[in-house]
């Protein structure tokens, strides 16, 4: 019998799917690939997982070439691409946590409230104010940070820190967009400054993707 026929789940599954809520369809299937669409919904519904899904959207510019410029001008001052450590499913006799994934991440974030309002409704994105570092923050993960990347990458100054960033982002993650690895792999991770992080894992990549 195939694990999507059973009803039960572990712990683990359950931490999982609550730490996604908000993620695309195809994002919980991939992270669920045992369970049917419908299971996954049942499951969501009996944690009182309201909002489980999130459409993502599409990023079209309306504007002219020179608001493009203009957000390409801020993502390249003050945004960054990186790599995002995710760790539930409760912890072993090691002090490991049971499930360890890599996710692309990116943020902006500014003190001034215009031009983050700008940008944020010329992309179709929501901003918010970070009270504890009293700055406006534009944060999106996954496969949004895979679609903004995609869009702004032949705006960006080549071979510039934000292009490299984008470019190493765009090819860690380039058959999912998110990568399982192991609790030793989250530990030199975690232990990285951003960029050397992406250069490691860059370097890394193949063997990452066959844990």
């Amino acid at each position: 019998m195939h694990n999507q026929f059973i009803n039960t789940w572990s712990k683990g599954e359950e931490c999982r799917l609550r730490d996604m809520k908000g993620s695309t369809k195809v994002e919980l299937l991939r992270a669920f690939p045992n369970r049917t669409w419908v299971a996954i919904k049942a499951k969501a519904y009996r944690l009182k997982m309201g909002g489980l899904v999130r459409r993502v959207p599409k990023i079209k510019i309306n504007g002219s070439k020179t608001e493009e410029a203009f957000i390409a001008g801020l993502i390249e001052g003050e945004g960054s691409f990186f790599v995002h450590v995710s760790r539930n499913g409760g912890r072993n006799l090691n002090n490991e946590y049971r499930y360890n994934y890599l996710e692309p991440e990116f943020k902006i974030a500014m003190r001034d409230k215009t031009p983050m309002e700008r940008v944020g409704n010329l992309l179709g994105l929501s901003t918010k104010w970070c009270k504890h570092r009293e700055q406006w923050l534009l944060k999106v993960s996954r496969e949004r940070a895979l679609t903004l990347a995609k869009w702004i990458l032949p705006l960006l100054t080549i071979n510039s820190l934000r292009h490299k960033q984008t470019k190493a982002i765009l090819k860690i993650f380039r058959k999912n967009n998110t990568l399982k690895v192991s609790p030793q792999v989250v530990i030199n991770v975690l232990r990285m400054r951003k960029q050397k992080r992406l250069n490691y894992l860059l370097q890394h990549i193949g063997e990452l993707r066959n844990v």
